[in-house]
């Protein structure tokens, strides 16, 4: 039950630590204090404890709260001028300090707010047809968690059609985490190194901060971006390049990271992909490249390509993980 006056202009509302502290907000523990003196012996008190938040009207010398302001339908001149002041001064705190909730869930906010304030990184809401996808992702834009509202049966078995908010991250402890209740498979994410869990208190803040800053440090580590890169047998002899060492100097192109993933496809009359490449060099105009396997011609074809939505590359592109785990496990079905 809502308790306090003006309750209403904070629903949706969640602190943000940072400019909170910047104007003046005082850390408690967990909780965020602040206070601004209204005139007449009163002050206005507002307090921030994870995504809950609380203002009241207090008397300075007292301590107490200011009761009239709290009991409906009371009126009066002064009464009137302290519940105007009051509101003002809520709305000029919430404005400055606070951000609107795109989520429903009180655990959902406390762990945006944790991120910020732990991580210094913000929740990304990149998609402006699903404004509710929040994503956390480094300066270089690779993505360690999102958090989305989603049916439960999408990502737990028999969660039934109830609409929840989950977090999704990258990981790599899946199989241990898989057996803990709360935590499911990755929606909409390689299955392989991403797990979900659900943001309804049933993990401890502490532990899903200690989840996302494992993900975070996996995701700014080794590169986890694969690419197409194409190659013409009638400008280049790739082939005899690598006939008998395994490694070959490109030009650099796109935005290819140090430990990227390469794929070769060699066009007409090969019309496929034959080499796996490790970047393991690169500056500004160059990259070194590290053959990691060599496919048999044919292998990995244009009709297999087309088959999962590839076209013959005519530049470099990048693969996204699921069509990247499509071509992987089409060699392991060769290989058998």
């Amino acid at each position: 039950m809502n308790t306090f006056p003006g309750w209403d202009l904070l629903e949706g509302w969640q602190i943000d630590p940072t400019k909170a502290v910047a104007y003046g907000f005082v850390k408690s523990d967990q909780t965020l204090v602040y206070e601004k003196d209204l005139g007449s012996g009163l002050l206005i008190r507002m307090k921030a404890d994870g995504s809950q938040l609380r203002a009241d009207c207090i008397d300075a010398e007292s301590k107490e709260r200011f009761v009239p302001l709290y009991v409906p339908g009371t009126k009066g001149t002064y009464v009137d001028q302290v519940r105007k002041a009051f509101l003002s001064a809520l709305l000029l705190i919430r404005n400055a300090c606070c951000i609107q909730r795109s989520y429903q869930l009180a655990q959902t906010g406390r762990i945006i707010a944790l991120v910020q304030d732990h991580l210094k990184i913000s929740i990304d809401h990149l998609f402006a047809k699903h404004p509710s996808i929040g994503v956390f992702h480094h300066e270089d834009g690779r993505w360690f968690a999102f958090i989305s509202p989603v049916i439960r049966s999408k990502v737990f078995p028999g969660g039934g059609d109830t609409q929840t908010e989950i977090l999704v991250f990258r990981t790599d402890d899946k199989e241990n985490l898989l057996k803990e209740k709360g935590f499911g498979r990755a929606w909409h994410m390689n299955q392989q190194r991403w797990v979900s869990l659900e943001l309804n208190d049933a993990i401890s803040d502490a532990r899903i901060l200690s989840l996302l800053e494992n993900a975070s440090d996996l995701s700014g580590g080794p590169a986890c971006h694969a690419w197409l890169l194409p190659a013409n047998p009638k400008q280049y002899d790739v082939i005899g390049a690598l006939e008998n060492c395994d490694e070959i100097t490109w030009h650099k192109d796109g935005n290819v990271l140090l430990r990227d993933r390469v794929y070769l496809y060699y066009a007409k009359p090969y019309g496929c992909i034959l080499y796996q490449f490790d970047v393991i060099a690169v500056d500004v105009k160059e990259m070194v490249l590290h053959v990691v396997q060599r496919y048999r011609r044919g292998q990995i074809d244009l009709t297999f390509l087309k088959s999962i939505g590839l076209r013959a590359p005519r530049s470099l592109r990048h693969l996204p993980m699921d069509l990247e785990k499509l071509v992987l496990d089409h060699v392991q079905v060769c290989h058998r």
